[in-house]
C-alpha cells in the first residue's frame, strides 16, 4: 500500500521563515542572512595563522558573526539532509548528460559555482536569504533590484538552456 507523502505548504513555509525575522531581530539585533558568515569563518581561520589586525575590513568580519549565524547555517544543512526522501540518489540532474559532462566534472563545476555564488553574494551586499527575506521585509530598494535581477537571470538561463537542449536533440 502506497502511503501518500504530506509536504508542508510552501505558503506556510514562507510565512514561518518570514516570522523568523522577529526573534532574530529581537534576540540578536540582526536580520536573517548568511553570506557574511562565510567571510567570518575564513577570517577566523586566517587569524589563527596571520596577524590580521592591520585590515579593518577583516577585523569587522571577526566581530560580525555570532553563533546564531553558524547555527542557522548548520540548521540549513542538517534540515536539508533530514528532509530528503529516504531513497535519495547522489546522481546529478539527468540534463547534464546532454552537455556531455561526467559526474566528476559536474561535482567540480558545482563546487566552483558555489564559490562564485558566495563571492557574488558578498559583492551584491548579501545572499539570497539576506536580500529576499530581510531586504524585502525592510523594503530595501537594493534588495528589490537584486532579487529582480536574480529571477530575470534565472528565467533567461532557463530559456537559454532549453534552446540548447532542443538544438542538440
Amino acid at each position: 500500500m502506497h502511503q501518500e507523502e504530506k509536504n508542508l505548504s510552501p505558503y506556510i513555509g514562507g510565512i514561518l521563515i518570514g516570522l523568523l525575522q522577529i526573534p532574530s531581530l529581537l534576540l540578536f539585533g540582526k536580520l536573517l542572512g548568511l553570506s557574511s558568515s562565510y567571510g567570518s569563518l575564513s577570517a577566523y581561520f586566517l587569524n589563527i595563522f596571520y596577524d590580521l589586525s592591520f585590515y579593518p575590513h577583516i577585523q569587522k568580519l571577526l566581530t560580525g558573526v555570532g553563533p546564531w549565524q553558524l547555527s542557522l547555517a548548520t540548521g540549513i544543512v542538517v534540515g536539508a539532509y533530514l528532509s530528503r526522501k529516504p531513497k535519495i540518489s547522489l546522481d546529478i540532474d539527468p540534463y547534464w548528460h546532454y552537455l556531455g559532462l561526467q559526474k566528476k566534472t559536474v561535482y567540480t563545476f558545482s563546487f566552483i559555482g558555489g564559490i562564485f555564488l558566495v563571492f557574488g553574494a558578498r559583492l551584491a551586499g548579501g545572499c539570497t536569504s539576506g536580500h529576499g527575506l530581510s531586504g524585502i521585509a525592510t523594503l530595501s530598494l537594493s534588495s528589490f533590484i537584486v532579487m529582480s535581477t536574480m529571477f530575470l537571470t534565472a528565467i533567461a538561463g532557463f530559456f537559454g538552456l532549453k534552446k540548447i537542449f532542443r538544438e542538440k536533440n
